[in-house]
C-alpha cells in the first residue's frame, strides 16, 4: 500500500528541498535548508496543513524577517534582512507550486504578491566610494579591530586589488606567481567569463601581505585540491563566507544602519574614483577593474592589455594606500616606519 504524503507544510518544504537540491550547490542548498528550518519549520508556517495557510500568513513571516530589531534564536544581526526575505518567498512559492501537482495544495497563496508590496529594501550603497578622509579613517579602525588576522589581510587586500569580493574569497594559491608579481584570475571565476583570464599586478606590500597570509594558511587540504588563500573557519574544505568582511565591517562602524553604508564592494569605488582624480587613463583604470571592454571577443586574446600601465597604476596605488598609513602614524605621534 503506497504510503500517503503529508499535507503538513514543513513535511512538504523537506520533499521540495531533497527532490531538487541535487541541482544545487552545496553552498546554496546549505543556505536553503538553514533558512527554511529557522523561519518555516520552526515558525508558524512549519506545522499548519498546507491548504490552511493564507497569503496574510506568509506576509507576516516575510515583514519579521525583513524588519525585525532583535536577534532571535542563531540571528547574528539585530536588523532585518530583506535579501532574506525575498528568498523566501521565492522558495516558500516553489514549495506550493511542488503541491499543488499532486492535488495537496489547492492553490498558491503568494504567487500574485510581488515581493516589492511587502518588503522594503533600502537603498543599495555596495559601490560607495570612501573619501580620502573616510579611507584614512577606515585604515586607522583596521588595527585595532578584534577580528583575526586573516580577515584584517583579506580587508588590506581589497583595498590593494580593488577586485570583486568574490573574487579573491575563492582564490587559489595555484593563481599566484609571486616571482612574475602577477596574479591570474581564470575566466570561469571572473563575472565576465568570456574576457579571458584577468591579471592583477603585485605590489611590494601586496607580496608582503601575501607571504605572511601563506604562514597562517597553511597546506591545501588534500581530499579537496583546493588550496584556498581564506579558508572558512568552520568549514576548511570551503573558502571564507560571503559575508565575513562586511560583518567585520559592520563591527568597525562601516557597515549597517546609521553608517556610511560601506560593503566590501565600495574598494572597487573607492579606488576608481580616487585613481581617476590621480590622472590615471580610464582605459587602465576600467580594465583594471575587469569591466566589459566593448569589444569582448578580442579581450578574450588580451588578457595581458595595458598590462605595464596597470602594473605602474597599482604600484602608485599601494604607494598612496602605505602614505595614508604613514599620515595615520604621523598624526598619532608614531614612529613612520613600514
Amino acid at each position: 500500500m503506497k504510503k500517503e504524503k503529508s499535507k503538513v507544510f514543513w513535511p512538504i518544504c523537506e520533499e521540495w528541498i531533497d527532490e531538487n537540491e541535487k541541482t544545487w550547490s552545496v553552498y546554496y542548498a546549505r543556505q536553503v535548508r538553514a533558512y527554511m528550518e529557522r523561519y518555516v519549520r520552526d515558525g508558524a508556517l512549519g506545522a499548519m496543513p498546507v491548504n490552511a495557510i493564507e497569503t496574510p500568513d506568509i506576509v507576516a513571516v516575510l515583514k519579521g524577517v525583513a524588519v525585525r530589531t532583535k536577534a532571535v534564536g542563531e540571528e547574528r544581526k539585530k536588523t532585518g534582512s530583506p535579501t532574506i526575505a525575498i528568498l523566501l518567498r521565492m522558495w516558500i512559492s516553489s514549495v506550493f507550486s511542488h503541491a499543488m501537482l499532486d492535488g495537496r495544495a489547492k492553490f498558491n497563496p503568494i504567487v500574485g504578491i510581488k515581493a516589492a508590496k511587502i518588503i522594503k529594501r533600502q537603498p543599495v550603497k555596495n559601490n560607495l566610494a570612501l573619501s580620502e578622509a573616510e579611507f584614512k579613517k577606515l585604515l586607522t579602525a583596521l588595527p585595532g579591530y578584534g577580528g583575526n588576522r586573516v580577515t584584517k589581510i583579506m580587508i588590506e587586500l581589497l583595498a590593494l586589488f580593488f577586485v570583486r569580493t568574490g573574487e579573491l574569497r575563492q582564490a587559489d594559491w595555484k593563481e599566484f606567481d609571486l616571482e612574475a608579481r602577477q596574479w591570474i584570475i581564470p575566466a570561469a571565476r571572473m563575472k565576465m567569463k568570456n574576457a579571458g583570464d584577468h591579471v592583477v599586478p603585485l605590489s611590494d606590500h601586496a607580496i608582503a601581505l601575501l607571504k605572511e597570509l601563506r604562514a597562517i594558511t597553511g597546506t591545501p587540504l588534500a581530499k579537496t585540491g583546493k588550496d584556498w588563500l581564506f579558508r572558512n573557519t568552520r568549514r576548511p574544505a570551503e573558502c571564507m563566507s560571503a559575508t565575513t568582511v562586511n560583518r567585520a565591517l559592520e563591527n568597525m562602524g562601516f557597515n549597517g544602519p546609521e553608517t556610511l553604508g560601506f560593503s566590501a564592494h565600495g574598494f572597487r569605488g573607492t579606488a576608481s574614483t580616487r585613481l581617476h582624480e590621480r590622472g590615471f587613463k580610464p582605459e587602465w583604470i576600467e580594465t583594471q577593474l575587469a569591466h566589459q571592454q566593448g569589444n569582448a571577443v578580442a579581450a578574450v586574446y588580451n588578457k595581458y592589455r595595458y598590462v605595464e600601465e596597470r602594473t605602474a597604476m597599482m604600484n602608485a596605488w599601494s604607494d598612496y594606500v602605505e602614505a595614508l598609513k604613514l599620515d595615520i602614524k604621523a598624526d598619532s605621534g608614531e614612529p613612520a616606519t613600514a
